[in-house]
């Protein structure tokens, strides 16, 4: 599974080795092994990012020793305001606050807020597993 941590590496990978908005010819093998990641792993983010309209393309190729990619002015943004990880702490963050506000409410709403409040855990629960 990917996780934010594995995206805000490659990122930072992308970000120390290119300038913003200029194309450059990137070495596969020394991404893979410096990110520690597999092949697919980082196709899968590279797309991932371009969706996310971090890069132009994803160029990278299994077979080919570089790959062509313009890295976007917000994707070095995103990553200097904390990246993935930031952003899935704050969301954790969130749901905790929304979980305690909830348990507040209990006193006026005790079959609505027990049954809210069972569903935050779990998805707390759950996405702590992804960590």
């Amino acid at each position: 599974m990917i996780t934010p941590n594995d995206k805000d590496r490659v990122l930072k990978w992308l970000c120390d080795n290119t300038e913003p908005e200029f194309s450059k010819n990137l070495p596969t093998r020394k991404l893979l092994n410096d990110v520690e990641l597999s092949f697919n792993e980082v196709y899968a983010i590279l797309n991932a990012f371009v969706r996310n309209d971090f890069i132009d393309s994803n160029s990278l190729r299994r077979n080919t020793p570089t790959f062509n990619i313009i890295l976007r002015l917000n994707a070095f943004e995103f990553y200097q305001r904390g990246g993935f990880t930031l952003v899935e702490q704050q969301f954790m963050q969130n749901l905790q606050k929304l979980e305690l506000e909830l348990q507040e409410l209990q006193s006026d709403f005790p079959e609505k807020t027990q049954t809210i409040t069972s569903i935050i855990s779990a998805i707390t629960s759950v996405i702590s597993l992804w960590r």
